[in-house]
């Protein structure tokens, strides 16, 4: 598995085509899922938005899971366990920006990956909360 597996690590034609997928040095043995949840993730935006030079993805898990024979609940999770890592890298990179070690374009216009958690206070974003 290549463990890092979404839009940002491929390479696309004109066409929308991959042609590469980049950033191995953490490839392992390990379940396939893992993958498959990193680039559903992407999806959450419901097709709303352009990832890459593709829209973004618009399936739902079931409907993912069946296409690659998994079971929809343990995709489910690998899910939200990307979801969990993502938002630690997330947040790693908000703290280096924030400090001025690693100034970063997009988060400096105020995009956010994850509502309310760019906020100071509690983890669930703000104060309290």
């Amino acid at each position: 598995m290549h463990a890092d597996y979404h839009f940002g690590n491929l390479l696309f034609d004109r066409g929308g085509s991959v042609v590469a997928v980049l950033d191995w040095e953490i490839a392992e043995i390990g379940q396939p899922l893992i993958d498959l949840s990193c680039l559903a993730v992407a999806g959450m935006s419901g097709g709303a938005e352009t990832v890459g030079p593709v829209p973004g993805p618009t399936i739902e898990a079931p409907q993912l899971a069946a296409l690659y024979s998994a079971d929809t609940t343990e995709l489910e999770w690998y899910c939200a366990f990307s979801c969990y890592k993502y938002s630690a890298v997330y947040a790693y990179n908000l703290m280096l920006h924030r400090r001025g070690k690693r100034i970063d374009p997009f988060l400096t216009h105020g995009l956010t990956i994850l509502r309310g958690h760019d906020q100071v206070g509690s983890a669930g974003g703000g104060e309290g909360g």
